[in-house]
């Protein structure tokens, strides 16, 4: 889970951009790009789809009303294992859901962690 504070002002998205390796990507439009209008504000980002043991670089860029992003900050950080053991599901898919504790009855592969 990638987490930052705001620097307030005009910011009214952030845009991430991510890749595997120790430097990360030159602008907010390189390598895997989360985009401004899928973040939106919120200063927390789940990723999908990293690789326990695997080095991964970030770049977090803010956005204004006009959609100018500024140049960001790039942070590093080693992928690990799920903290969950066993099994693990999607939020509300628990086997607790017969017992009316929880909703849905998906289960979810397991993801790497920052």
């Amino acid at each position: 889970d990638l987490s930052w504070a705001s620097g307030g002002g005009s910011t009214n998205a952030f845009q991430i951009a991510y890749q595997t390796g120790a430097t990360a990507p030159a602008t907010c439009s390189a390598g895997n790009v989360i985009a401004a209008a899928t973040q939106g504000a919120t200063t927390f980002r789940a990723v999908s789809g990293l690789v326990s043991g695997t080095q991964y670089s970030f770049r977090v860029c803010a956005t204004n009303g006009a959609g100018t992003l500024n140049s960001g900050v790039a942070l590093s950080a080693m992928a690990t294992a799920p903290v969950c053991a066993g099994d693990c599901y999607a939020e509300g898919s628990s086997p607790n859901f017969a017992q009316g504790l929880d909703i849905g009855t998906e289960r979810q592969a397991p993801t790497a962690r920052l």
